[in-house]
């Protein structure tokens, strides 16, 4: 249920009637737009996906602004009302995080107009969020805030502290302004220059160094803008130390980038006034497979009764699985719909499913049961609370590292993240 929208309209009608206010907004990849409904003066919601967004917002036109908080039970379940998420990430299809960036300037008494002071910073990180405390303590000038226990005197510009999140470093300084900070991510190629330009950060999935690794498409300094001079790339920025880098000899316009995972970029500076940029993302971490030997010889594969061969066609139904119990078993979908998925769990429908594995709404199980049919063998449940949850729990198994053993079992909630359970 990603969404990138955005606000086409804020109105504060400044008379008493809060049912004219507007604050409107887009859906940029479908063209559908969603309106508020105010139940009072600067507050209203937005149904999205059948999902209710309380929204609050201040100010009028250009000058406006809004915010979206979680419906209840969303997220973490433990949202207050002085935390905010920086730079909220959407989810692509492949597993990456998108990241729409931009250099943020919060006033930290009184974020987004909202009456709260901000109490938490969250951060994403390439599998949810991370949170850092944000506090107020005062001092001589009474303008001193903590980040994560580090202390800025916001009313000095450029006094700093930095926190670290998976692979980014994020800058929060002060804004030569009381109780107003600003937040830049880091340069993850230099560690030392603010990225203080908007652009777009593309978070990839955990590679097997257990990193979330970034790429940050720098956009350049205040471009025109106009139909002769659009926005164009700066630079392409890596937080991989791994990642290689070269011009094509035939066309030395084209710079092409891949990292430790596999993701390949491919910046166009034929037009110097704007340059683009075109992300490769791959399904999962790519690998090479190298074969070496001498001059002249070949490499060939073949198939024999002591190795590997093919196995062909092994699909059966949950009703003919007599004629295969003496083999090892995946056993697709839960146990509503499969009955070996029943047998092998101990578990029925719903509520039950969920009391005898701990798999709820939006999630997925893969569990390695021993001696479920036949001694010395195993059943491998890969099995989702809903059909979607199964589709990623089967891509998970196929594209991931995963220990069959048995008594082995993973909790999932897409198709590039599990955890193995722990009795």
């Amino acid at each position: 249920y990603g969404h990138i929208l955005q606000v086409t309209q804020i109105y504060n009608n400044t008379g008493t009637s809060y049912g004219d206010d507007r604050v409107k907004f887009q859906d940029m990849m479908s063209g559908t737009t969603y309106d508020t409904v105010f139940t009072s003066e600067g507050t209203g919601h937005v149904t999205i996906d059948g999902k209710q967004y309380t929204i609050t917002f201040t100010g009028s036109g250009d000058g406006g602004s809004a915010r979206l908080t979680y419906p209840s039970g969303e997220g973490d379940g433990t949202h207050t009302a002085g935390e905010i998420i920086l730079y909220p990430s959407v989810e692509t299809d492949e597993g990456a995080n998108l990241i729409i960036y931009q250099p943020l300037s919060l006033s930290l008494a009184n974020i987004a107009g909202s009456g709260n002071a901000v109490s938490r910073f969250d951060f994403p990180d390439g599998d949810g969020f991370t949170g850092y405390a944000v506090a107020y303590v005062g001092g001589s000038s009474e303008d001193t805030w903590t980040i994560n226990g580090n202390a800025i005197n916001t009313s000095i510009l450029g006094n700093y502290t930095t926190v670290t999140v998976g692979q980014l470093t994020y800058n929060v300084s002060g804004s030569g302004t009381a109780n107003t900070s600003k937040v830049w991510v880091v340069n993850p190629e230099d560690s030392t220059s603010n990225i203080d330009q908007p652009g777009v950060i593309l978070l990839e999935g955990k590679d097997d160094s257990n990193h979330y690794h970034a790429i940050v498409v720098d956009l350049e300094t205040a471009p025109a803008g106009t139909s002769s001079d659009g926005v164009g790339v700066n630079d392409v920025l890596f937080s991989s130390p791994t990642h290689y880098s070269a011009s094509l000899q035939s066309d030395s316009d084209f710079t092409e980038d891949v990292d430790w995972w596999g993701t390949m970029t491919s910046l166009d500076a034929s037009d110097s006034d704007q340059k683009t940029v075109e992300i490769s993302y791959p399904t999962s971490q790519v690998y090479a497979q190298i074969y070496v030997g001498e001059e002249g010889s070949s490499v060939t594969s073949s198939t024999s009764t002591s190795g590997a061969s093919q196995l062909g066609d092994v699909l059966v139904k949950d009703n003919e699985v007599s004629s295969v119990s003496s083999k090892n078993l995946i056993v697709v979908g839960g146990s509503c719909i499969n009955s070996v998925a029943s047998k092998v769990l101990g578990s029925g429908c719903g509520a039950d499913f969920t009391s005898k594995t701990g798999v709820g709404s939006g999630q997925f199980l893969i569990q390695s049961v021993g001696d479920a049919y036949t001694t010395g063998k195993i059943a491998l449940v890969v099995a989702g609370y809903e059909v979607a949850d199964t589709v990623n729990a089967a891509k998970y198994l196929r594209t991931q590292t995963v220990d069959t053993t048995a008594g082995k079992k993973y909790i999932g909630t897409s198709a590039t993240s599990a955890e193995l359970q722990v009795a």
